[in-house]
């Protein structure tokens, strides 16, 4: 990656060495599943939110864990407080520009806030993409925060998103964190995304051209892989619709993968 301004903002919330996406799966934060489906939807597009309730639950170290799955050769501008300009010189339209947005909210100076936003936002429409933090608990409350923190109109949203929700835990002495929600979210052409209540459904067919579908082939074909997504109305079962509604019945185009509960590593 070749960074276009200062990166403090964003490495300076780091804590200690960073970790990487192997460091991750070793502590249980992330799966190798849970890796395939980011890998899949990024490398199509997507931009990508990490999403926690409290502070310290590892949203920048696992955000910054990501940028491994972005080109090599990505030029990224690290935005830095509500009145950066962020000012970008015209893409060729071979190279990608990621904005690396440290968290969206106005809890600290540095943070991403006010107008900014809109600016970053705006730049969705030249074919810029994202890679952020923000504060929330569910996929649905980081897709409502993410949208309502644009104040864009619906019509200049027609972006894909993938939220990463991490649950961070006390055990002892020891903080659990794991990433228990996986979300892909594109507006339809006629409707914005909204908070959901998943709908369960069996995705049949369709599951080996869904993103969940692809990264399960990718894993299959990788041996050192311990498992894949599963596929029809086992997927189902585990909280993958092609579709969910909100709560204002708006339709929500994507899907959710929601990991199971069980004993995770420790930190």
């Amino acid at each position: 990656m070749h960074f276009l301004n200062d990166p403090w903002p964003w490495l300076g919330t780091l804590h200690g060495r960073p970790l990487t996406l192997a460091d991750l799966i070793g502590r249980g934060t992330l799966t190798r599943e849970m890796v395939a489906v980011l890998a899949w939807t990024i490398a199509h597009g997507a931009s990508v939110f990490v999403a926690a309730g409290p502070q310290g639950a590892g949203k920048s170290t696992v955000a910054n864990a990501l940028l491994e799955l972005v080109p090599a050769d990505a030029h990224v501008y690290v935005t830095a407080g509500p009145g950066d300009r962020i000012e970008l010189s015209p893409r060729d339209g071979s190279t990608l520009t990621y904005l690396l947005l440290n968290e969206l909210s106005a809890h600290m100076s540095v943070y991403l806030s006010g107008p900014a936003v809109q600016r970053a936002f705006g730049l969705l429409r030249t074919g810029v993409r994202m890679v952020g933090t923000l504060h929330a608990e569910t996929a649905g409350e980081a897709a409502s925060a993410l949208f309502s923190e644009s104040e864009l109109p619906p019509a200049e949203l027609n972006a894909a998103f993938v939220l990463a929700v991490i649950s961070a835990s006390w055990r002892g002495q020891d903080i659990v964190r794991r990433v228990v929600e996986l979300a892909f979210c594109r507006r339809p052409a006629s409707s914005p995304c909204s908070s959901t209540t998943p709908a369960r459904h069996s995705i049949g067919p369709a599951c080996k051209s869904s993103p969940v579908g692809a990264a399960s082939q990718q894993l299959k074909s990788n041996p050192t892989s311990s498992a894949a997504p599963r596929c029809g109305s086992d997927l189902a079962q585990a909280g993958v619709p092609t579709q969910t509604r909100g709560a204002a019945g708006i339709a929500l185009r994507g899907w959710i993968l929601r990991r199971p509960a069980r004993r995770a590593a420790r930190h």
